[in-house]
Order: C-alpha cells, then structure tokens, then sequence
C-alpha cells in the first residue's frame, strides 16, 4: 500500500519534543529514501545548524518538501500486516532450511556417536576420562542405566477388557476425574503463489473446455428445440 511518507514524517517529527530524537527520526527517514548522497549530506547538514526545535518542525514542513522531486518520498511505506507476512513467510523458509540440514547433521552426529560410545564406556570402566585428541576431550556426560517404564494407557485397557461392568464404571469415573482439555493452535501453512502457477493455468484450461462444451451442448439443444418446433408447426398446419 502506498502512502505519502513525508506526512508521517512530519507528525512523527512534531509529536517528537526531544530536539535530538526529532533529528534522528529525519535522519533515519532520508537513510531510507531514494535521495542521492549529495542531498542526504545538505540535509544531514542543516540538521546540524538547527538549534530549535520549532525552526525543525518549520523545515520539515517548508524546505524537505522541496527533496520531493529528487526522490525524497518516492518509496514505498509497507501497511503493518503486509511486512508481517512477508517477515513470516521468510522465516518460514528458513525454519525449513535449517530443519533440513539439521536433520542431515544429526544423522551424522548419531553415525559417529555410535561409534564412539561403545570405546568411551570401555574407557570410563578402566577410569580413564575420556578420549583426548588435539585439544578435544569426549567423555560421557552421563553413564547409561536401564530403567523400567509402564504402558499405563494399555494396561488399562488390558484389566478393562477382564472386570465386570461395575469395575469398568469405577475405572471410567477415574479417567473422568483425571481428564484435562489441552488446546491445540491452529497451524499456519505459507505457499509462494508462483509455485502452483503451472497448476493453475492447468486448472484454467480445464474449466475452459468444460465452459466450452457447456456452451456448444446448449448451442445443440436450442437447435434441436427450433427444429422440433418447425416439425410440430408443420404437421399441425397440414392436419
């Protein structure tokens, strides 16, 4: 969406009472313009000799307006959501990237650990720290252990499947009892346009022929209905 930019500016510039933080918004503003080094420099400096924050708010009124022709305010001011949805898409793509070589590292990762498990457990049984190689040491961080885990959600079903219909009464009013609602957040799916161009103009060729057909289909209807009205007006004129 394009706005006029040098307007904002000045509401932004008279809201502004701090004479040093009013400069800097200008300054800012012209850094993002398409204005030539050589303008940004004049106006960078008569900035300089302004001493007076009304004398500020009269030059961005009266003198920046003058920059307009040199390309002060020809560019574009993005509405809020457009950027944001630029922002995200980008993000999005580099989330996927980076998914991708995650992925690839930690299968590396996982190949080479187990390999050096096995040794570096054989190593921590004689106490030896660890293997130390060119200023790397790898130990283990945390010695394994076998722990004993339960499958609740199916021994539950399990002892349901072999108790009467009181006990299988008694164990639903204990899940309704411990039941929690979690809530799930919508996902949020970003797809560039141009990459179902193709599918589209297949789509559109499709609904073409179809619209076509539907329309030589009538053609042939109207033609058989006047044909069948002439047949019927004739006989009806030679009775």
């Amino acid at each position: 969406m394009i706005k006029d930019p040098l307007n904002i500016l000045k509401f932004q510039v008279w809201y502004e009472t701090d004479l040093k933080d009013a400069k800097a918004i200008i300054v800012d503003f012209i850094k993002d313009s398409n204005l030539q080094e050589v303008y940004v420099d004049k106006i960078k400096s008569t900035l300089n000799e302004i001493k007076d924050k009304d004398r500020l708010d009269l030059f961005v009124k009266n003198v920046l307006p003058k920059f307009n022709k040199l390309g002060l305010t020809e560019m574009r001011v993005e509405d809020p959501i457009e950027e944001q949805v630029r922002k995200f898409a980008e993000l999005s793509d580099q989330i996927d990237r980076l998914q991708v070589e995650l992925k690839r590292y930690e299968s590396e990762y996982k190949s080479l650990e187990g390999v050096l498990r096995p040794l570096l457990e054989q190593l921590n049984e004689t106490d030896q720290k660890g293997l130390e190689i060119d200023g790397i040491l790898v130990t283990i961080k945390r010695k394994g252990y076998s722990r004993e885990t339960y499958a609740y959600k199916e021994a539950y079903e399990w002892l349901v499947e072999r108790v009467n219909p009181a006990m299988k009464a008694l164990a639903q009013e204990a899940l309704d009892a411990t039941k929690k609602i979690a809530q799930i957040a919508s996902s949020i799916g970003v797809q560039k346009l141009e990459e179902n161009s193709v599918l589209t103009r297949i789509m559109d060729r499709i609904k073409g022929i179809i619209q076509t057909s539907a329309e030589k289909i009538q053609i042939h209807n109207e033609e058989l209905k006047d044909s069948t009205n002439m047949l019927l007006t004739k006989l009806q004129n030679e009775l």
